[in-house]
């Protein structure tokens, strides 16, 4: 098994004050902050599925590679992401493991909109471009 593996959020979880940076269709050129107090959990079952495709050795080199770390920098750095079994369908951000329509638990992790990217686009089609512009333009944590 020797394959690169994109490190993104569903790896590596995230924490107050990490930034990160869409990489999707649905949110190109996105840029969100975790805002204080914050935690955004990799779903375990992701985790588990990379690691069988491609080897946990080379998640490690990939995750390495990303952040410019030695392996064993980036084996200690990975085996302390926040990681929990919560469902792979599940909304950033969210901390329980039910389906979120029926779900009105509080978030984990409440986000401060840096660059709304392609959201922009996604609001002025839905009349809701200016209160977009206005939560960037506050740092409004949403």
């Amino acid at each position: 098994k020797s394959s690169s593996v994109d490190i993104n959020v569903g790896l590596t979880g995230a924490r107050a004050g990490d930034i990160l940076h869409g990489c999707g269709e649905d949110t190109a050129n996105v840029i969100l902050k975790i805002d204080s107090g914050g935690i955004v959990y990799a779903p375990s079952i992701v985790r588990r599925t990379v690691e069988d495709e491609v080897g946990h050795d080379n998640v490690l080199s990939s995750f390495a590679k990303h952040f410019g770390l030695s392996v064993a920098a980036a084996k200690l750095r990975y085996d302390d992401c926040p990681e929990a079994d919560t469902p792979n369908h599940c909304p950033l951000g969210q901390g329980c493991s039910h389906g979120s329509s029926m779900c009105d638990c509080e978030p984990a992790a409440r986000f401060i909109i840096l660059n709304q990217g392609i959201w922009q686009h996604f609001a002025s089609v839905h009349g809701n471009d200016e209160e977009l512009e206005e939560m960037v333009r506050e740092g409004r944590s949403v």
